[in-house]
């Protein structure tokens, strides 16, 4: 059965008239892997995340087109059904660097951008204080419109209710999507925050356990997170045995019996 490409799929579920589009912000394969496991159907590729993650960077214009695009790429590449919604940022530059700026993450087969007017550097933290007119965001709206996208992104909503708010909200104000852009940037640093203060204070990290008692994000958890089934199924129906003796990786061996 041939796979439906993600940007129809996304077109599909725009065009689905009672479909809330919700997009988790993702920053590299990891995040996006635990997006997807929880079962999103489209996902949102942050530039501020994809800034912090790779560079360990504040978003002041210190991406590059080639790094948006690797990560771009390696998002839509995990799940090849998911759209991935991927910002584009501001053009990298001036008009003539804005223009070109969408055709790298379609070769790395990312789905769909999310392109900023050109604009210096700091245009995140200018972003966050900013209270957007009315009359500016709708000329947005209808340039995108005139130029065939099909969805147009709203920033600095004024108006009650509409910023900051929940998917159920959002779609009764008549929203198709909602992406929440800073979910897997802020949820890493907090926890990674938490493990190396325990680390810090006790000299050791204890094992998280589930209610039943088994060893909560292990290695093989994540392993198995990023596809390590698919992996060993790939290797025994070409005919290899890579695997029959587990896997072995740089923090030990994992039994795959």
């Amino acid at each position: 059965m041939a796979q439906t490409k993600s940007a129809v799929r996304l077109r599909q579920m725009l065009a689905e008239p009672d479909k809330i589009i919700v997009c988790p912000g993702v920053n590299n394969g990891l995040t996006a892997r635990a997006a997807l496991s929880v079962g999103f159907d489209a996902l949102y590729m942050s530039g501020a995340g994809t800034a912090a993650s790779r560079l360990g960077q504040p978003d002041l214009g210190r991406t590059t087109a080639d790094g948006m695009a690797t990560n771009a790429g390696t998002t839509a590449g995990l799940d090849r059904a998911v759209p991935v919604v991927a910002d584009a940022d501001a053009g990298f530059g001036g008009p003539l660097s804005c223009r070109p700026t969408p055709a790298p993450p379609r070769s790395t087969s990312s789905r769909g951008g999310r392109r900023l007017p050109p604009r210096g550097p700091g245009r995140a933290a200018k972003r966050c204080g900013r209270r957007a007119s009315g009359r500016r965001s709708t000329g947005r709206r209808r340039r995108a419109k005139a130029g065939a996208a099909d969805a147009a992104f709203l920033e600095g909503v004024r108006t009650k209710g509409a910023d900051g708010a929940g998917a159920r909200e959002a779609q009764e104000l008549g929203f198709k999507v909602v992406i929440w852009p800073i979910a897997g940037m802020t949820n890493v640093y907090l926890g990674m925050r938490a493990f190396c203060r325990e680390l810090r204070s006790t000299g050791e990290i204890k094992d998280r356990h589930t209610e039943d008692g088994k060893i909560d994000g292990g290695v093989r958890d994540v392993f198995e997170l990023c596809g390590l089934e698919a992996c060993v199924r790939f290797d025994e129906e070409v005919g290899a045995a890579s695997f029959a003796n587990g896997a072995r990786g740089r923090e030990g061996e994992i039994s795959l019996r």
